[in-house]
């Protein structure tokens, strides 16, 4: 059985949202990121690797949204429907997940939220990189999350 979080017209699209990640993917800042860091070769595997999007009814209590898979093959990116209920912070997890998508196929060094991470989630969002780190709670997110999520505190 799919729960609903609140009325699917309160909630952004996932067809909005991969429309926002393809965008953002196929733009000329990512491609040149992406060209100038791997080889010639590998650049021409993953230009068109651009992530599926998928809605998930949760990817956990606090989790907005998660890269999963072999993301060189198949990127996936899913995202909770508690998360969709707002726009500006299903983008802001939109962001960070191509970000993690970026940093697998160009294979950037450090941990998964380390240095790799950090240099690609800067040019999956250059003015935004510091506050796309994680998802903000509010008022509609927290009436979302508790649908699902029953026991779960505040998300601070």
């Amino acid at each position: 059985m799919r729960l609903s979080p609140l009325n699917k017209e309160d909630s952004i699209k996932i067809t909005t949202v991969q429309n926002y990640i393809e965008d953002r993917f196929y733009s000329n800042k990512i491609q040149d990121f992406m060209k100038a860091e791997t080889h010639p070769d590998h650049y021409e595997q993953i230009k068109d690797r651009c992530p599926i999007v998928e809605e998930r009814d949760t990817c956990g209590v606090v989790t907005a949204g998660r890269t999963i898979g072999n993301t060189i093959a198949n990127p996936v990116i899913q995202f909770s429907s508690w998360i969709l209920v707002d726009e500006q912070e299903a983008k802001k997890t939109a962001r960070h997940e191509l970000a993690h998508v970026v940093q697998v196929l160009c294979d950037l060094e450090g941990g998964f939220h380390g240095r790799g991470f950090n240099k690609a989630l800067k040019i999956t969002a250059p003015r935004t990189f510091r506050a796309d780190r994680r998802w903000r709670t509010n008022i509609k997110i927290e009436k979302a999350r508790k649908l699902l999520h029953p026991k779960a505190r505040i998300a601070c």
